[in-house]
This record gives C-alpha cells, sequence and structure tokens, in this order.
C-alpha cells in the first residue's frame, strides 16, 4: 500500500510540476493537494515492519512537495529559500527525483518582468536572498537552476531602469546556465531591446 502510494504522489507531484510549466494553475493546484494528501496517508499507515523506511519515505516525499510548492513564491525570495531549505531539511541527503539539474525553472515565453517584480524591499537585499535560494535549490537539484539568479537580477535592473547591468547579468546567465536558461536569456533580451 504504501508504495503504490509513494508512485501516486510522484506522479502527482510530477504533474504539478508540468503544470506549472505550463502555466496551468488548476492543474498546478490541484495535484499539489493530491500529493498532500497521500503523503498524510503514507503518514497514518497502521505499522509494519519497515516502519523506519515508511517515516523516511514521507519525510523525502514532505520534500519533494515544497520544492514543487515554492513555484508558488516566484518573485518573492525570501519564501523560495525558506521553502528550499525546508525542502533540504526534509530530504536530509537525497536528491530530488523530481527536479534535476537538467529540469526547466522557468516557463518558456514568459515576460521575466511579471515573473519578477520590484520586490517591496531593497532590491540588492532581494537580489542576494534569491541567490541563496537558488544555491539551497541547487543543493537539491544536483546543481538544478543555474543563471536562474542572474535573470532575476537583469529583470530587476531592468525595472530598476539600468539596463546596462540588466544586459550584463542576461550575459551572465547565458553563460552559467543550460540550454534553456540560455533560451530564456535570448528571450530576455530580445524583450529589452525592442522596448528600448
Amino acid at each position: 500500500m504504501s508504495e503504490q502510494l509513494k508512485r501516486s504522489t510522484m506522479t502527482a507531484l510530477k504533474e504539478a510540476y508540468a503544470g506549472y510549466l505550463n502555466r496551468d494553475w488548476e492543474i498546478y493546484t490541484n495535484s499539489l493537494h493530491v500529493a498532500r494528501t497521500e503523503i498524510d496517508e503514507i503518514r497514518s499507515l497502521g505499522r509494519d515492519p519497515d516502519r523506519m523506511g515508511r517515516e523516511i519515505e514521507v519525510l523525502y516525499l514532505t520534500g519533494e512537495e515544497l520544492l514543487v510548492t515554492a513555484f508558488t513564491f516566484l518573485g518573492k525570495p525570501w519564501e523560495m529559500r525558506m521553502y528550499y531549505e525546508l525542502a533540504a531539511y526534509y530530504m536530509t541527503v537525497f536528491s530530488s527525483n523530481i527536479l534535476t539539474k537538467e529540469s526547466r525553472f522557468l516557463p518558456e515565453g514568459i515576460c521575466l518582468t511579471e515573473e519578477f517584480p520590484l520586490p517591496d524591499t531593497d532590491p540588492e537585499e532581494a537580489m542576494k536572498e534569491f541567490s541563496e535560494a537558488m544555491k539551497a535549490y541547487g543543493n537539491i537539484t544536483d546543481g538544478g537552476g543555474k543563471g536562474v539568479d542572474e535573470l532575476y537580477r537583469a529583470a530587476i535592473y531592468w525595472q530598476l531602469g539600468e539596463a546596462e547591468k540588466a544586459f550584463y547579468h542576461t550575459k551572465l546567465a547565458r553563460t552559467e546556465g543550460g540550454e534553456w536558461i540560455q533560451a530564456c536569456a535570448d528571450e530576455f533580451e530580445e524583450q529589452m531591446r525592442s522596448a528600448e
């Protein structure tokens, strides 16, 4: 029973991630709800010979769920970091099976300034916090998300009217990240050039 619920939970989390990438918030939230319910079901199963294994499984699945839930806070670096650090705590020494080094962090065809609005606090502090959040994300995804913090900086600098810094950080993102980050950086650079 526990193994079947675990597979079902992982499927729900993969569907939530796909919903996020496709900007289908109904699938995202419904799939997260299913995953949370199933994690609670695994937690409430009665005693079995492998009780310790089940407890580790629940912690790991909770970490995976927190990792996917963090996309809700994309423009809020302090919240993102908290979720990633909690996910790392629950997953202990394990890496994510849902989000890996190759996983896209941002959906295709987005406007970065909409995804990353100006923070309510000091922009420099928010940029530092976003970098820390992405370090925590990278730790549990075997190095995923490289270059996203540079795109965040680029989006914030663009909104602050500092075009030169925005183009510079877009270039850094392109050199640091993988194929999907390079495509995102190209899109953002094109958006900035058309707005100049």
